[in-house]
C-alpha cells in the first residue's frame, strides 16, 4: 500500500535516477503543490492598495515564516509595484515576488560565507543545499497561497456579503426554531412530547459562505447537476447544507424523524442523537403501513415530505383508512399501482419509466 507522501515509487526512482540506491536525496517525499500558481486572475469590484497588500503579507511572514522578513520586504521594493492593483495587475505582480523570492533564496549558497553548507549534512542523510531548497519550495507555497488568499478577499463584492448576511440570519433563524422543538417538542398520542434530536448551529454561521466557492446544484442545469461540487456537512455546518440548497422544512423533517441511530453517546435506548441532513432527487418512503402511521412522528414526517417537488415513491397498506393514507390517496399528483402476484415482477419497470417521464 502505497502512502500519500511516499513521493516516487521504485520504478519511477529506477527511471529517474538509475544509481537511487546510492543516493538517499532521491529517496525524499515529494513535496506536493510545489511549483503550483493560480491560472487565472480574479477580478476585484475595485483596485486595492498595493500598501495594504504589503502589509497582509507581512504580517503573514511574521506569523510563519519570521526569518525572511526582510528578504520579502527587499523583494517586494525592488519590484516597484504601482500604488493600486486591479486583479490582473495583482495576478502578474504575484507570479514575480514569487519569482523574486525563488531567486534570491536559491543564491544564499552561492556566497563565499554560505558555500561550505552546500555538502554538509545538515540532518542525517540530507545535504545542506537539498535541505535549503526544500525549505524553500515549502516557503514558496505558502507565499503563493498567501497571495491568492489576499486576492479572494478582495474579490468580494457587496453582494455577496449581503447573501453571506441572509444566509447565516437563516441559519440562525431555522436553529432557534430547532432548539425550540428540543425544548418544547411536539405532542405524542401517549400524551408525552418528542423533541427531536437537538441541534445547534449558534455562532457557526458563517460556514454558510463556503457555498460560494461551490459549483452548486441549483445554479446548474438539470442535465449537468450531477457535474455539482459536494458537501458533507457535520454537525454544526447546517447554514452550508442550507446555502447549497437544502431547504429548512428538509432540515426539521431530519430532526424529527430520527428514532434511532448508533450515535447514542452510549446511552441505550436514548435513540440517535445526530441530525443528518442532505439532499436526494428521489424520495423512497417504505412502508407507510398500519402500525407506523401510529407513530405521530413518522406521520408528520411523510407529511411535510410530501410537501416537497420531487419523485416519491411510497408503499402504502392497501386496506388502512387513516388520514394519512386517505390524502394520499386523493392527491392528483398521485399514481396508485396495485402490487399483485402476477404484476409485481414486472413493476420494477414500470416504475422507473414512470419517474424517468417526471
Amino acid at each position: 500500500m502505497a502512502r500519500r507522501n511516499a513521493g516516487f515509487s521504485a520504478e519511477e526512482e529506477t527511471a529517474i535516477n538509475p544509481s537511487s540506491d546510492d543516493d538517499p536525496q532521491s529517496l525524499l517525499p515529494k513535496i506536493w503543490g510545489s511549483g503550483w500558481k493560480p491560472e487565472i486572475p480574479l477580478e476585484f469590484p475595485q483596485r486595492v492598495s498595493s500598501g495594504r497588500v504589503r502589509e497582509e503579507l507581512l504580517e503573514f511572514i511574521a506569523e510563519r515564516h519570521d526569518g525572511h522578513l526582510d528578504t520579502v520586504s527587499d523583494c517586494w521594493a525592488n519590484l516597484k509595484i504601482p500604488n493600486y492593483l486591479d486583479g490582473g495587475s495583482f495576478h502578474g505582480f504575484a507570479e514575480l515576488l514569487v519569482s523574486e523570492l525563488e531567486i534570491r533564496l536559491s543564491e544564499r549558497l552561492l556566497g563565499p560565507n554560505l558555500s561550505s553548507l552546500g555538502k554538509t549534512e545538515i540532518i542525517p542523510r540530507r545535504t545542506g543545499e537539498v535541505f535549503l531548497e526544500r525549505r524553500m519550495e515549502r516557503f514558496l507555497i505558502d507565499v503563493t497561497l498567501c497571495l491568492r488568499r489576499i486576492a479572494h478577499y478582495h474579490s468580494i463584492t457587496v453582494e455577496d456579503r449581503l447573501q453571506w448576511q441572509r444566509w447565516m440570519i437563516r441559519t440562525r433563524l431555522v436553529d432557534e426554531q430547532l432548539k425550540d422543538l428540543f425544548t418544547s417538542g411536539l405532542p405524542t398520542p401517549d400524551g408525552g412530547t418528542f423533541g427531536g434530536k437537538g441541534f445547534r448551529s449558534t455562532w457557526q454561521e458563517g460556514v454558510a459562505a463556503c457555498a460560494s466557492a461551490m459549483n452548486r446544484a441549483i445554479d446548474l442545469p438539470e442535465g449537468e447537476r450531477q457535474n455539482a461540487d459536494v458537501v458533507a456537512p457535520m454537525i454544526r455546518d447546517m447554514g452550508l447544507a442550507l446555502a447549497m440548497g437544502q431547504t429548512p422544512i428538509e432540515v426539521l423533517a431530519a430532526q424529527m424523524g430520527k428514532a434511532e441511530s448508533y450515535m447514542d453517546g452510549g446511552i441505550e435506548g436514548s435513540g440517535g442523537r445526530d441530525l443528518h441532513i442532505g439532499n436526494c432527487e428521489i424520495l423512497v418512503i417504505d412502508e407507510v403501513g398500519k402500525f407506523t402511521v401510529e407513530s405521530e412522528g413518522f406521520v408528520n414526517v411523510v407529511r411535510l415530505a410530501l410537501q416537497h417537488d420531487m419523485p416519491t415513491l411510497l408503499t402504502l397498506h392497501k386496506k388502512s383508512r387513516h388520514p394519512l393514507l386517505q390524502d394520499i390517496r386523493r392527491r392528483d399528483d398521485a399514481r396508485i399501482l396495485e402490487v399483485t402476484p402476477v404484476n409485481r415482477s414486472l413493476l420494477p419497470y414500470k416504475i422507473h419509466k414512470l419517474i424517468q417521464e417526471l
